[in-house]
């Protein structure tokens, strides 16, 4: 027997603690062969934490990173908060594998936080502006300069800045109003500059008899000074948090495990929407219930919600024949949606048991749920509707978010225009960082068989939200110096947070708006990067997708041979696939020429509709200003 085998156990690598299933001859983490010592091994107490740090790693890696993206993305914790908490009635997206409250607490947290900064550095700024205008003009002119000149720096580099959030902001302040308040503001600033600025200045220094132009530079640099202070303060406390508090070791996603500083911090505003995070906190505790099926209101072209982009989308309508080896008074057996549903589950449920099939056994954790998805414009329109199934009943409440399996399955054999029935199939890879799920619908009349299934991938966290991880090689009091020399030229973005308020949507002569009920984003969506970050993301994610499908095919020939239909048509369809497959090598081609996403197979005769469309139309508004 194994040193690290008890009876009825499984094995435990001897280099770093991680059980492994009776059978394996190597360590999935670290690739040590099993049943043998290594030199220098670590005391058992070393090894359990090693590998309870593994765990946090898993379990809390990407809600670790998106709680520090709200710390150093003030679009990330805009578009946050703007989708979950300002709407009291509208649904929580599903997000999966993150802790979206405590996100979402600390995306509060960080915006009021800058808020307090930006207000503090307005006044300093102004009483800068009356102490000495000509210093005041200087360093406008310097930091302009150097504004423009680091996004030049940064464009020829080829460095986007971190804005591409923004699209997930669905109409917080439409463009023609920023260019008309920004005339204003320019035009506004003007005046004072001209008018207001010189008879204050004069008024000030006369009252205290004193020169205004030594007495002035002095009060400017003192004001100066303090701006310093203040922006080398919030660095310090941001690198702190982010880099300091936020390693594996030592992140914690309740703020209130930790009392001190990093409580205070990250419980700031909380006040505010109190109600709207214990709604969500209550959304995910429920989770998935067993006998219980998810539903999702949506807004917009895209329904499958927390699942990230449509890759591939799959139709087929296949005639329903006898097999034609068998007698010829057999009557097929005929069958139902669900009976075909549970079929196809159970079979993809064999999956699991795979040792090889995929890298880490990631099948192992196979998830199989059901799924209802409606429309919110079409909920909003007809509340009495039953084929809505009561989700939405009162306007002043939000939808529900689970229905009973019994009552979601009524779609299965009666589907309806308005309420989709689907199985969805997920994976989850790559500690919770690459997600490949699978939406499955069906329908039968006996003669027909319609399938209908999308794979989608939910892409690793951007790589700017993981710079936590990495050295600083810059550093908070070189970075807060740079901000201080460019502190002019930031003025109206600053004003523009201090000014900023979430307001509800407002209902017009009673039309209700479908972006008060239907949801948008995930946070874990709107941090996600365009593509996976290395060739076995890639491949992993292909090959998901891949065994799902071959899955499907199987499972729907067993299914129908055992009912006495012929299952040709089938397997030509599954030959074809594969071939197409080869064609579409790796997901981030797929993504970008449009050659896997949203296109029907040809055996549907349907037309081919990428997800550009849901791109250009994703949404209706967010519903803030």
């Amino acid at each position: 027997m194994s040193i690290n085998t008890a009876p009825g156990q499984d094995l435990t690598c001897g280099h770093c603690g991680r059980p492994a299933p009776v059978g394996d001859r190597y360590c999935e983490r670290c690739g040590a062969p099993l049943g043998t010592e290594v030199s220098g091994q670590r005391r058992p107490a070393e090894r359990e934490s090693n590998a309870s740090a593994q765990r946090r790693w898993a379990q809390d890696g990407p809600t670790r990173y998106l709680c520090a993206a709200a710390h150093l993305d003030p679009l990330f914790a805009t578009a946050a908060i703007g989708e979950y908490l300002v709407e009291e009635t509208r649904a929580v997206p599903p997000s999966p594998g993150v802790d979206s409250v405590a996100v979402l607490r600390d995306a509060v947290a960080a915006r009021y936080r800058r808020r307090v900064r930006d207000a503090v550095l307005l006044v300093l700024a102004l009483f800068f502006l009356l102490a000495s205008p000509p210093l005041a003009l200087s360093w406008l002119v310097v930091g302009v300069l150097v504004a423009v000149t680091s996004a030049v720096t940064r464009a020829g580099a080829g460095i986007q800045a971190p804005t591409s959030v923004a699209g997930a902001v669905n109409g917080y302040v439409a463009a023609r109003r920023t260019g008309v308040m920004l005339t204003l503001g320019l035009a506004l600033a003007g005046i004072v500059a001209v008018f207001v600025v010189p008879g204050i200045s004069y008024l000030v220094f006369s009252a205290f008899g004193a020169d205004s132009s030594s007495a002035g530079t002095l009060l400017a640099l003192l004001f100066g000074a303090l701006i310093l202070g203040v922006l080398v303060a919030d660095e310090l406390l941001v690198a702190a948090l982010t880099r300091g508090r936020f390693v594996p070791e030592e992140f914690t996603p309740d703020p209130g495990e930790r009392p001190g500083w990093e409580m205070v911090l990250r419980t700031l505003g909380h006040s505010r929407f109190a109600r709207q995070l214990t709604r969500v906190a209550e959304a995910d505790r429920r989770g998935t219930v067993a006998d219980e099926a998810e539903v999702t209101v949506f807004r917009g072209w895209r329904p499958f919600l927390g699942a990230g982009e449509p890759i591939r989308n799959r139709v087929y309508a296949l005639p329903l024949k006898p097999a034609e080896d068998g007698e010829a008074t057999d009557e097929p057996r005929k069958f139902t949606v669900l009976e075909l549903q549970r079929h196809l589950g159970g079979e993809l449920a064999r999956l699991r048991d795979s040792r090889s099939l995929a890298p880490g056994r990631r099948l192992a954790k196979l998830s199989i749920r059901e799924q209802v998805f409606i429309p919110a414009e079409a909920l909003v329109r007809r509340l009495d509707d039953p084929a809505l199934l009561g989700v939405l009943t009162d306007l002043r409440h939000p939808p529900l978010g689970h229905l009973p399996s019994q009552v979601a399955q009524q779609l299965a054999d009666a589907p309806q225009e308005l309420a989709r029935y689907y199985q969805r199939y997920g994976v989850e890879a790559w500690d919770r960082d690459l997600n490949v799920t699978c939406y499955l619908a069906a329908g039968t009349d006996n003669h027909t068989l319609y399938v209908e299934w999308t794979h989608c991938v939910l892409f690793p966290i951007a790589q700017r939200y993981r710079s936590i991880d990495e050295a600083d090689e810059v550093g908070p009091l070189p970075r807060a110096l740079l901000q201080a020399v460019a502190f002019p030229a930031t003025l109206l973005t600053r004003l523009g947070t201090v000014a900023h308020r979430f307001r509800p949507i407002r209902e017009r002569r009673g039309v209700v708006s479908p972006a008060r009920y239907g949801a948008g984003h995930s946070v874990r969506e709107i941090a996600a990067d365009s593509s996976p970050r290395s060739y076995f993301q890639d491949a992993d994610a292909l090959r998901y997708m891949e065994v799902l499908e071959q899955g499907l095919f199987r499972a729907v020939g067993e299914f129908l041979q055992e009912r006495g239909y012929e299952i040709r048509d089938v397997l030509d369809i599954a030959k074809e696939t594969v071939k197409q497959s080869v064609v579409t090598n790796n997901i981030h081609n797929s993504v970008l020429n449009h050659t896997a996403v949203g296109g029907r197979d040809a055996s549907s005769g349907a037309g081919s509709t990428g997800p550009s469309a849901g791109r250009g139309s994703g949404g209706t508004s967010g519903g803030t200003r």
